[in-house]
């Protein structure tokens, strides 16, 4: 993972950040989008990402007794 500044300027660099670790091949959730890149609005960076054109995919997934979304780049 990245830690990234938590406070990030803007939503620019904040998609920059994500894409980059998602080419890195990296699973992202909600909670790892806030605590690695500061921004409380992963769907938002994500929407964002796929209207660029990246292939963010969506899993779901199981994290104790919670479903939540986990992002990844499509190979």
């Amino acid at each position: 993972m990245y830690l990234i500044h938590k406070q990030m300027e803007n939503t620019d660099s904040q998609n920059k950040a994500i894409l980059k670790a998602l080419q890195n091949n990296d699973r992202l959730t909600p909670w790892d989008i806030l605590n690695n890149f500061g921004s409380l609005r992963a769907s938002a960076r994500i929407y964002d990402l796929r209207a660029m054109g990246h292939p963010v995919k969506t899993e779901m997934v199981k994290i104790g007794k919670k479903r939540v979304a986990r992002y990844f780049l499509q190979n």
